[in-house]
């Protein structure tokens, strides 16, 4: 997982691949253009999917982790906790991985690490990186947020 800010996007255009279009269209993104869709950054390699979502109960929610794609979560308005912690085999299997939807989902495991974003905040979350975003916490109930899936080659 790597987390940082929008200022700091230099990070991850030295992971290569496919991140650098994510990088490109994030340095170009005009936020006040965002509606809630899909957006094409090039085809199914990089994609954005804008939305304004209520945050859940993090109880209610499963850990997800996926497969070929890696996240980045940023927070345009708004704030959202994300949990985090290694795929290991003590992850407790919620539904087994499907390989065509490139997603698996967990439940909790004794002990994870809590990130909370804000504004202009990212995280990447990578295949070893099990992750549960939307989740609410004390005086974050509501999050405007870019969802980026990064093809990984």
């Amino acid at each position: 997982m790597i987390t940082g800010n929008l200022k700091d996007l230099s990070v991850l255009s030295k992971l290569g691949g496919n991140f650098t279009a994510a990088v490109e269209y994030l340095k170009n993104l005009d936020v006040a253009a965002l509606e809630p869709k899909r957006y094409d950054v090039d085809g199914n390699n990089v994609y954005a999917i804008f939305c304004e979502l209520a945050l859940h109960d993090p109880a209610e929610l499963p850990f997800e982790v996926h497969g070929r794609y890696a996240d980045i979560q940023l927070v345009i308005d708004g704030c959202e906790g994300m949990w985090q912690v290694p795929v290991s085999e003590e992850l407790p299997v919620r539904t087994p991985f499907d390989a065509t939807k490139d997603i698996g989902f967990y439940n909790d495991p004794a002990c994870y690490n809590k990130v909370y974003l804000s504004s202009g905040e990212f995280a990447v979350f990578f295949p070893e990186d099990a992750h549960k975003p939307c989740c609410a916490t004390e005086g974050c109930t509501q999050s405007r947020k870019l969802l980026v899936k990064v093809l990984l080659e």
